[in-house]
């Protein structure tokens, strides 16, 4: 039998496919695993006799018998990868857009001076980036298109690069008018489609306005009214929410009544007119309420 002792171990380690401790005893011939606790160094795997000698990520240190084993595991290989290269010039200044992979998806945006990371959500696709002058320095804009999905970022450069707003949705217009368009479809009952409009205020960009566009609006049956009524209160969807509720109701602030919940959950046993939502809030929770309705309006809401 071999007593095998481990230095100034950071990990977990394995001896024949079982945890080990110091010092543990084996054969002459086995197979040792260590895998480091930070996560950013590679494990470390070699089957041993009393023949085999150090390895790059281990030392093995003989005394008769027993045998020393310090491990000396290497760091991962940093990955990057730049796959889409842009460049654009505005007043004489040169910027460089780099899309690579290092860990994640990043844009790098560059100068000779300064440079700026932006996480991408996915791969992109393709890329277009745009400059124009604006309040005493320059405009960027990125729209990266990633599957059916667009990210877009404008930042603003004025001897450093200051990120204005960034947003990931499913279409990014820019009018002519320096107003961005996002459009977000809804996979919800009536298929909304929401449309904002965005435009520069006091160094940011601010929402100016949005409405709706839905592709399946059409007279639902009563026992899905609740439904569609509180999936518009999620998206603040205020027409569509007037639409479900009786006249008497037009003034009630349904998000004070409801509360901010984050979906409505599936219950086992269906009970028409009886709708569960969840919350978020030290812990999820649940709560029902209870609808009536009247000539496909709600006309009273009661928490049970």
């Amino acid at each position: 039998m071999t007593k095998l002792y481990f230095d100034n171990t950071k990990g977990i380690v394995l001896i024949d496919g079982k945890k080990s401790t110091s010092p543990a005893l084996t054969d002459e011939n086995f197979a040792v695993e260590f895998f480091p606790y930070d996560s950013d160094c590679l494990p470390v795997q070699h089957a041993l006799n009393k023949k085999t000698a150090s390895c790059k990520d281990m030392l093995c240190i003989r005394h008769g018998k027993d045998t020393i084993i310090k491990f000396l595991p290497q760091r991962k290989p940093v990955f990057e990868e730049a796959y889409i290269i842009k460049q654009a010039e505005c007043n004489q200044v040169k910027h460089l857009l780099t899309c690579k992979a290092d860990r994640c998806h990043v844009a790098v945006i560059e100068t000779q001076n300064e440079i700026i990371t932006l996480p991408l959500p996915a791969r992109p696709d393709n890329v277009s980036f745009k400059i124009k002058s604006f309040c005493d320095g320059q405009l960027l804009i990125v729209k990266a298109h990633t599957g059916k999905k667009t990210y877009i970022a404008v930042l603003h450069y004025n001897d450093d690069y200051t990120l204005l707003m960034s947003a990931y949705c499913d279409k990014a217009q820019i009018a002519d008018n320096g107003r961005i368009i996002l459009r977000d479809k809804l996979y919800d009952c009536m298929q909304r489609t929401c449309v904002r409009t965005l435009k520069f205020c006091n160094d940011a960009f601010i929402e100016e306005s949005r409405y709706f566009e839905y592709e399946c609006e059409r007279d639902f049956p009563d026992e899905l009214i609740p439904y569609v009524f509180l999936e518009s209160i999620s998206c603040n969807d205020d027409d569509a929410i007037k639409k479900f509720v009786s006249y008497s109701l037009r003034e009630e602030n349904f998000h004070e009544v409801f509360g901010n919940f984050i979906g409505i959950c599936d219950t086992v046993e269906y009970v028409p007119y009886k709708v569960t939502l969840v919350y978020a809030d030290k812990g999820f929770y649940t709560k029902s309420f209870c609808f009536s309705l009247s000539g496909g309006r709600i006309n009273f809401v009661n928490c049970v």
